[in-house]
């Protein structure tokens, strides 16, 4: 979860008025590329959300999308011209949701690029994403990066016009194997993913609300617990099921260490007491693999090779059971959090994959995914 820094009798405080009624406000701010405050706009805001999600390779792992009350053009985002053009290519947008306890409780919830404007009347909505969005263009100088890890995704996020204050990377004396090669058509973002990833198992690289770049390991404890007891829930979960884009096997093709000529591979299996298990999905005794293929460079070991794979393969392994439901606003929440589930049916810790807070009417839908434990035998099956 997003960490505000409180103290413990203010944190406790919080956690206290997430679940009880209180004063809240939502400010909403234009700024320029360089974080720099252009115009607030709070007062405009008719309706917003913002929405977050664990990103693919390439993707952003926020958005918002605003509607604006604006007849007289106040927001400076377009014009009553056409011919003007767009006029938010160097604007971004900053949403901060408040509680008041004892005092405002701020917490950042966006800050990135204005990628979107429609007006219909005197109404404008404005979509904007994460500022993984300006590392998502092209390299596009041809070059060579060799040294720290660390150091280099530094420099690819660099190479976006991204500055040190806003990049939080733990310390690391890892360095790059082999010199990492960036084409013209490079994306700076999924290089900096990938070298990000080879640092440890199981590590992200996202930008936060505050719009600070991090490298963050997934949390192994659950951090808030969401029940009927302490009025945070607010809907019974919603349950689908699908295998569409189950796994059942990944496999990791790494890097070549010092004098082999052969790479490094790591292999994770569904274990047999998964129903995903090759052989609990096949027929007449054949297994029905359903194959995840990755090469990463930066993987010199078998070990870090294979990790790497049971790491994409729990990822792929939950996505058999999806669960959503709505609770009151947790602003400072995190994609990929872990939190407590308690309903009158079950109790269960579960990984966030999805949100999305409105910023308005209130209430904040959550999904994740939760895995099949045990095959249940089917009627005719032996």
């Amino acid at each position: 979860m997003l960490a505000l820094g409180l103290p413990t009798t203010e944190a406790r405080e919080y956690a206290s008025l997430l679940a009880s009624t209180c004063e809240l406000k939502t400010t909403v701010q234009i700024l320029d590329n360089e974080h720099n405050v252009i115009s607030t706009v709070s007062q405009l805001l008719m309706d917003g959300q913002v929405n977050g999600t664990v990103p693919a390779s390439g993707e952003v792992s926020r958005t918002v999308t605003l509607t604006f009350l604006d007849p007289g053009h106040s927001l400076a985002l377009d014009s009553n011209s056409p011919s003007d053009g767009a006029m938010y290519l160097d604007r971004m947008i900053r949403v901060v949701y408040s509680m008041r306890g004892s005092r405002w409780f701020d917490v950042p919830v966006f800050t990135g690029p204005i990628i979107k404007v429609d007006r219909d009347g005197d109404f404008v909505n404005v979509e904007a994403h994460g500022k993984e969005r300006f590392a998502l263009g092209d390299a596009y100088s041809p070059g060579t990066r060799s040294g720290l890890k660390t150091t280099t995704i530094s420099v690819l996020l660099g190479m976006s016009g991204e500055v040190s204050r806003y990049i939080s990377l733990p310390s690391s004396r890892q360095r790059l194997p082999k010199r990492l090669s960036i084409a013209r058509d490079s994306q700076p973002w999924v290089l900096a993913t990938k070298v990000n990833a080879s640092l440890t198992a199981g590590r992200i690289l996202y930008y936060d609300g505050r719009g600070v770049c991090r490298s963050v390991k997934k949390p192994s404890r659950s951090s808030f617990t969401v029940s009927n007891s302490n009025g945070m829930l607010l809907s019974d979960p919603q349950i689908s099921y699908s295998t569409d884009e189950m796994k059942n096997v990944v496999r990791v093709t790494g890097g070549k260490p010092k004098g082999s000529k052969t790479p490094v591979v790591g292999v994770a299996k569904a274990p047999s007491s998964s129903p995903m298990n090759a052989y609990n999905i096949g027929r007449n005794s054949k297994p029905v693999w359903r194959a995840l293929f990755e090469e990463n460079g930066d993987l010199r070991t078998t070990a870090a090779a294979t990790a790497r794979a049971r790491d994409l393969l729990e990822d792929y392994l939950l996505q058999v059971v999806d669960v959503t439901f709505t609770c009151l606003p947790i602003p400072h929440l995190e994609p990929w959090d872990l939190i407590t589930v308690k309903t009158s049916a079950f109790t269960r810790v579960v990984r966030v994959k999805s949100f999305s807070m409105s910023l308005v009417t209130g209430g904040m839908t959550i999904g994740y995914q939760t895995k099949l434990t045990r095959l249940r035998r089917r009627v005719g099956k032996k």
